[in-house]
């Protein structure tokens, strides 16, 4: 009993959660793409710096700092990860880990790219579920750590927010 009390109150304390919030190629924890923002917002809470229009806009989450969310035509399309957040996938990668470990985690199906804005070794890692369709996309950069994750639809393309 106090060790179980003890663990709730240091989850408190630093933020973390009994349970890990998974990002997928279908969204982020019970958030789902093809959702409404006013459905993402009752779920995740108020959506913060929200830039852009009913076309395109993009906000962070106000529950987890590190994470950014992409709606196209009112619709989570895409949703991106960076630190601070401690979010992963279901295969264990997140923020910090090493190309090594998405390639052993992803396999040979990965799409192996140059990042567009870090000098090699840096690369973009993408993995589709639904080819061209649903993946997640993993940014490495010079020391060859990830340091963005994009899942959602075609989106995850998209080097700028809505471009």
């Amino acid at each position: 009993m106090k060790r179980m009390l003890g663990a709730a109150l240091a989850a408190s304390l630093f933020g973390t959660s009994p349970s890990p919030v998974y990002l997928t190629p279908d969204g982020y924890g019970s958030a789902r793409l093809g959702m409404p923002v006013q459905q993402i917002t009752e779920m995740l809470g108020t959506l913060e710096d929200g830039r852009g229009d009913f076309n395109c806009l993009v906000a962070r989450s106000g529950k987890d700092r590190g994470v950014r969310l992409l709606f196209i035509r009112d619709r989570l399309a895409r949703v991106e990860v960076r630190a601070p957040s401690r979010a992963r996938t279901p295969r264990g990668i997140g923020i910090g880990s090493t190309e090594a470990e998405v390639r052993r985690a992803y396999g040979p199906g990965l799409q192996v790219e140059a990042n567009e804005y870090e000098p090699a070794p840096a690369k973009n890692l993408t993995f589709w579920t639904h080819p061209d369709a649903r993946g997640v996309r993993f940014e490495t950069d010079a020391s060859q750590r990830v340091v963005a994750i994009y899942a959602g639809d075609r989106t995850i393309r998209y080097a700028e927010g809505c471009s």
